[in-house]
């Protein structure tokens, strides 16, 4: 198997586990943290911005896996794109309805949600990357 396919294939099985755990993981953290409380009305749109907890954790930690795994010099590339996949999908097949009074920002907040996979996933591979670098110079 050839360096490419051997990334390919582990950025598919990764992508695939990744996926199906950050659905239920969002779907029981909204269950148990967010649903049926009290936020304070603000800028800060509290429900949304928790909602998106479980994402931002299991793609940090698959950018980390990528990065432990995938054998090429484009590790960001690789990893932004596995998060950006993810919210690619998400907004093809989710759909958002909106007051007609309904502000900018609550355009922003539900929106927003889509870039933390790619930017966590790239966080976590650059953090990784970086970490490995350190230990491999100061031993």
């Amino acid at each position: 198997m050839s360096p490419v396919q051997r990334n390919v294939a582990l950025f598919v099985g990764l992508f695939v586990g990744v996926s199906i755990v950050v659905e239920y993981a969002s779907y029981f953290w909204f269950k148990t943290f967010i649903s049926d409380r009290n936020f304070a009305s603000s800028f800060v749109h509290w429900p949304m911005l928790l909602s998106w907890i479980p994402a931002a954790l299991f793609f940090a930690a698959a950018g980390t896996a990528l990065a432990a795994t995938l054998r090429t010099a484009k590790l960001a590339y690789w990893a932004f794109a596995f998060g950006a996949l993810y919210s690619v999908i998400r907004i093809a097949v989710s759909s958002y309805w909106f007051s007609p009074d309904s502000g900018v920002f609550e355009y922003f907040w539900a929106y927003a949600g889509h870039a933390v996979p790619p930017l966590a996933c790239l966080a976590g591979a650059l953090y990784a990357q970086n970490h490995a670098t350190r230990r491999l110079r100061n031993p």
